[in-house]
């Protein structure tokens, strides 16, 4: 069988946990509702009455009135597809804000704004009096009151025209008090895009940025200009730099270039890159949603539980500490060994029929699921 790595298991205080700590939570809301059997309830007393939400429920055929089992079954998955996409969105982008703060965060000799209140005091080192409300997902401060504003996409494509006008607004704050910034100090702003691929947008969120702070500039920053040059950077004032960066990789030695962390043997780039094949190599998040939701087909169009299958099969072994970090993997190997040849319908154990080795790999699967729900 394939060996599964989850971080759920994992300490809490460890680096990978703390930066995932966002998806997990995500994660443990979604086996929440599977094993305490809400999502029929969500699917029946939809919370989102605003126009989109109606309009999909139309779209949908989600207002119709049926007994029919494929369309009970839609009606289930449609939204615990929908609450995935919406929930991990955004725990992906905390997951990423994570990823990179803690990699700066290797030197020591920068101070790393992780909470909004620090990270409006990092603000104040630049400015006098910082009082906006407005947030930045990462600002970091070197020596005297040089500092770094990072707004991070996850993709230049995502959000409409006010989402990528947001990139700036701590900027136009910045522009508003341009009267008010310290002497010896300075601020590189960056507005980093995590997917170096993703570009197809780029254009549309320059304009858009170039519109919301076009009025608190010199007249020779034309919107041309800031297609040509905002990835080159622009001193929008002598203490006041503006970047667009693409590429997670560019972003760490953006900021490492900045910081002069490489001149102290601290390479923020391959700290970051380091973190992220860490992170990598879990498989909590395709494994729980892709099995939760071959289960809730499972149970409502074959009239299968799984679950409840599995639990009446482990009745009778003895469970040597499954929520152990150490154990959970070979416990549950052990385990899928004793039951397999009890389980019986092991054709019905996936919407397609199975190999033998691939049945016993899902049965597998079902009790680490079972595991991380109870260790929690």
């Amino acid at each position: 069988m394939i060996d599964r790595k989850l971080i759920i298991f994992e300490s809490e205080t460890s680096d990978d946990y703390k930066s995932l700590e966002s998806p997990i939570s995500t994660l443990k809301k979604m086996m929440d509702y599977f094993f305490e059997d809400k999502w029929k309830d969500i699917s029946e007393n939809p919370d989102h009455e605003h126009a989109i939400g109606i309009a999909q429920r139309i779209i949908y055929g989600m207002n119709k009135d049926s007994s029919e089992d494929f369309f009970k079954w839609f009606q289930i998955q449609h939204k615990f597809w929908e609450f995935k996409e919406s929930s991990t969105r955004a725990s992906i982008g905390n997951a990423l804000e994570k990823l990179l703060s803690v990699s700066v965060g290797k030197d020591q000799t920068l101070e790393v704004g992780k909470k909004k209140k620090l990270r409006n005091k990092i603000i104040e080192g630049f400015i006098n009096n910082y009082e906006f409300q407005k947030d930045i997902d990462l600002a970091i401060k070197k020596q005297n009151n040089h500092i770094l504003l990072l707004q991070l996409r996850s993709k230049d494509g995502t959000g409409g025209t006010t989402a990528k006008a947001s990139n700036v607004s701590v900027l136009k704050d910045l522009l508003e008090r341009k009267n008010d910034i310290k002497k010896d100090s300075s601020c590189l702003y960056l507005i980093g895009v995590w997917d170096g691929k993703s570009t197809s947008q780029k254009n549309s969120m320059i304009t858009n940025c170039y519109d919301a702070i076009s009025h608190l500039i010199d007249n020779k920053f034309t919107k041309e200009f800031f297609l040509k040059n905002m990835e080159k950077g622009i001193n929008l004032l002598p203490k006041l730099k503006l970047k667009l960066v693409y590429d997670y990789e560019n972003i760490a030695n953006e900021i490492d270039s900045w910081s002069e962390s490489s001149k102290r043997g601290i390479n923020i780039a391959s700290y970051l890159k380091r973190n992220l094949s860490n992170v990598q190599e879990y498989d909590d998040f395709y494994l729980i949603f892709t099995c939760l939701s071959s289960e809730l087909y499972n149970f409502y169009i074959k009239k299968i539980d799984n679950f409840y299958h599995l639990e009446q099969l482990l009745i009778d072994e003895k469970i040597s500490n499954p929520i152990d970090k150490i154990n959970y993997l070979s416990e549950s190997n052990r385990l899928a060994d004793k039951i397999f040849h009890k389980w019986d319908h092991v054709n019905n154990l996936t919407p397609h029929e199975p190999k033998s080795s691939d049945a016993k790999q899902y049965i597998r699967d079902l009790i680490l699921i079972k595991f991380a729900y109870e260790h929690d």
